[in-house]
């Protein structure tokens, strides 16, 4: 057990309250250390949820009874703020009766002890692994200055409950920091986007409109309304239609269902059902598992059964908070408002972007990953690997693939190939890596439960959807066997404006588009690749539309049943 000093200030946490501070947001009161206003050394990185946490700091006076200081000591470190020496003592009574780690305890004096989510540095990575902080609202305690680490000023009107990212350069918020920025900063030459790619990271950055019933504006908190669970994959609140917050619930569902995921592919938009207010969704992923607020009535089950199925291989923990049998969570701020993760400074880093349906290449099905110790350890177990399977063997030990260092690609580069298998196979694979330091990591991130998946065909292509707003390009590639050596081949594509309508062959792409090698000859091997670019944005009647691709072969023009879709999307 630690316990030392940490000092600050904030606003209560009311929209007054919130709304003064974000006009004081341009003072800082750093205490101990000088806050850095230049922007960090890039490239720059905020983790998401989901990866690898070290600890959690929790809001004591906020949440009663023991499962959550439990289950978090059990994984992390278990951070507790307190601000008198009853209140310490009250920790140091309770916390071993409800069978807490002691062990895995840090307590902290403080001015203030609540809202950890929204007013306290944020971990990130700067200059690619190096571990450091960003400051956006309130002060910064000491306990922060302790830690060692760089400190920047982002100079960014927004709480860490209306944040969300996918940790690869994609975040969310309400559309308040908008607002406030404008009025912060107005005539400004620095724009906000500018700003949050400077000091976050942050290349694409959704914003939805800020939810409101009856005339009245909740608290601009995204974690009360959505929540990424994977790089492609967002849950969202779903309420009755009777509920004036519907509106805004399936507006932003929709919104998010049209973006693009990290992985080249729209995201999967899954929905937490809700009768009124309950905090469900307001949930904290610690590692392996995850931590949901439950209010004690017959709606809990389905919550937990949603997590359950949309997060298998993690443990869906339930998370109690009352005081003689009245329920604590408050409907917009809950457990994820009371708790604030701490990446694991020393993470195992793994990114990979998954294999869509596709042919094997000469050599198979590569898988490229970027792995990185950021402890500087070097990997053990003969790893990093990739571990595959198909479909067919799911009940079969996985087979294993040594990925080699792939220097051509950059720096902390892998590679290693699956090998080829027949058209019409379906392949399972993640990636696991060990160091030194005792880190294992697999992608993703919970491993095998949630394999990757993809199946062989003869056309398949590295994308499955495509930004109407930016410019970008489609790989196909082609593998018509040894009965498409030598032959020619023709890509054909129609255009669909409807998803739930006939294709529309009088629909032409842009004038601008450029097809490259979308007909020519297979080489001996009968393999081939193509590529289409948008090199101008598209215009906004594009988005909603798709395109599919088919691939014609021989003179007789005998066309693959294997098809691409690509759809366009914002």
């Amino acid at each position: 057990m630690a316990r030392s000093p940490i000092t600050s200030k904030r606003s209560p946490f009311c929209l007054l309250g919130w709304f003064l501070a974000l006009l004081a947001a341009t003072e800082v009161h750093a205490g101990e250390g000088v806050l850095l206003e230049t922007a960090p050394p890039r490239p720059v990185r905020i983790p998401a949820e989901f990866e690898p946490m070290q600890a959690v700091i929790v809001d004591w006076q906020m949440i009663e009874g023991g499962d959550i200081y439990r289950y978090i000591a059990e994984d992390v470190k278990l951070i507790l703020p307190y601000n008198s020496d009853g209140m310490y003592q009250d920790m140091q009574t309770k916390l071993p009766t409800y069978g807490v780690n002691m062990v895995n305890c840090e307590f902290y004096i403080a001015q203030w002890t609540n809202t950890p989510r929204d007013f306290l540095p944020w971990p990130m990575f700067i200059n690619r692994n190096k571990p450091a902080l960003i400051h956006n609202e309130g002060d910064v305690p000491e306990y922060f200055w302790e830690q060692g680490h760089p400190i920047y000023d982002s100079g960014l009107p927004v709480q860490g409950g209306d944040f969300m990212t996918d940790g690869q350069g994609t975040a969310v918020s309400f559309h308040w920091i908008v607002d406030f920025y404008a009025m912060l900063y107005e005539g400004t030459d620095y724009p906000l986007m500018d700003r949050v790619l400077d000091y976050w990271g942050v290349h694409t950055y959704h914003i939805i409109p800020n939810p409101e019933t009856k005339g009245v504006k909740i608290p601009p908190h995204i974690d009360c309304q959505a929540k990424f669970l994977s790089p492609d994959t967002i849950l969202v609140l779903r309420y009755p239609s009777s509920n004036p917050l519907s509106e805004y619930t399936e507006a932003a569902a929709a919104y998010l269902g049209r973006q693009i995921s990290c992985y080249g592919t729209p995201y999967k938009v899954l929905r937490l059902d809700v009768q009124d207010k309950e905090p469900y969704i307001n949930s904290l992923i610690v590692n392996r598992s995850v931590l949901v607020p439950i209010v004690g009535n017959d709606k809990d089950d389905g919550a937990l059964a949603t997590y359950r199925n949309a997060m298998p291989g993690y443990e869906v923990i339930g998370i109690t908070n009352a005081n003689k049998n009245r329920c604590l969570w408050a409907p917009f701020y809950a457990l994820h408002c009371d708790t604030l993760g701490i990446a694991d400074e020393q993470m195992l880093y793994i990114h990979h972007v998954p294999l869509l349906d596709r042919p094997p290449a000469s050599d198979g099905f590569p898988i490229r990953a970027e792995i990185e110790a950021y402890s500087g350890t070097e990997f053990v177990d003969g790893t990093p690997v990739i571990l595959w399977r198909t479909l067919s063997d799911a009940n079969e030990s996985w087979s294993t693939a040594a990925m080699a260092r792939d220097t051509e690609s950059g720096d902390h580069r892998y590679l290693a190939y699956i090998p080829a298998q027949p058209v019409g196979t379906t392949i399972q694979y993640y990636l696991e890596a060990k160091d030194a330091s005792g880190r294992d990591e697999t992608h993703p991130y919970i491993g095998p439960a949630q394999a990757h998946t993809f199946t062989v065909t003869t056309l398949g292509a590295n994308v499955s959807a495509v930004s109407a707003k930016k410019r970008g390009t489609v790989e196909f590639y082609i593998n018509a066997g040894a009965e498409g050596a030598q032959r020619s081949y023709r890509l054909a594509y129609s255009v669909t404006v409807d998803p739930n309508s006939t294709e529309s062959p009088e629909a032409v792409l842009p004038e601008t588009t450029v097809l490259t090698d979308f007909d020519g000859t297979l080489n001996g091997l009968g393999i081939g690749t193509a590529r289409l670019t948008f090199p101008e944005p598209l215009a906004s009647e594009w988005v909603g539309r798709q395109l599919r691709f088919s691939l014609e072969i021989g003179d007789q023009q005998i066309t693959v049943p294997d098809t691409v879709s690509i759809q366009i999307l914002e």
